[in-house]
C-alpha cells in the first residue's frame, strides 16, 4: 500500500519506491537490505484486511515512537 524510502539522493529513494511496490512485499524487503545506503518502511494489507508494516533494520534510526 506504501513504500517509505531513504536513499543518497530524493531521485534514488522515488525510484526504490517505485520498483519495491511493483516488487511486492518480500522481495522488496530482501532487495533493500541488500542495498547500500537505502531503508525502507512498507505499509502492508494483510490477508484479514488489517494494515501492518515491515522495514529494514536501518530504518529503525528514521523512525519515531
Amino acid at each position: 500500500m506504501s513504500a517509505s524510502v531513504v536513499a543518497e539522493s530524493c531521485i534514488l529513494a522515488d525510484a526504490y519506491a517505485t520498483a519495491f511496490m511493483v516488487m511486492g512485499l518480500d522481495s522488496a524487503l530482501v532487495l533493500a537490505q541488500d542495498l547500500e545506503g537505502v531503508e525502507a518502511y512498507l505499509i502492508y494489507s494483510t490477508e484479514t484486511g488489517e494494515l501492518a508494516a515491515r522495514s529494514t533494520d536501518g530504518m529503525k534510526a528514521f523512525l519515531q515512537k
